[in-house]
């Protein structure tokens, strides 16, 4: 009982839309370090980092990193970022 009263009092420290970006940003960390440290194919970076999509995916971590993933990977693969 006392976990959900914790939920609920973070609930109302932080907007639903908090949460969200909060969740946004974490699952495109984890999709930015499949990229930088596997040779996984692009859709199973998506998936793994819970996008359903590669053009979802691709939208919202230009967004973040301001470049395209596959910009991103050949980065970090020469050494030029990560």
């Amino acid at each position: 009982m006392a976990e959900k009263g914790g939920l609920d009092m973070a609930r109302k420290r932080y907007s639903d839309e908090d949460i969200l970006k909060l969740l946004r940003e974490i699952e495109l960390k984890h999709a930015h370090q499949l990229l930088c440290q596997t040779d996984l194919p692009m859709m199973e970076v998506c998936v793994a980092s819970g996008f359903a999509s590669k053009s979802n995916f691709a939208h919202w971590y230009r967004q973040q990193y301001r470049q395209m993933p596959t910009q991103a990977r050949k980065l970090c693969f020469t050494g030029a970022a990560g």
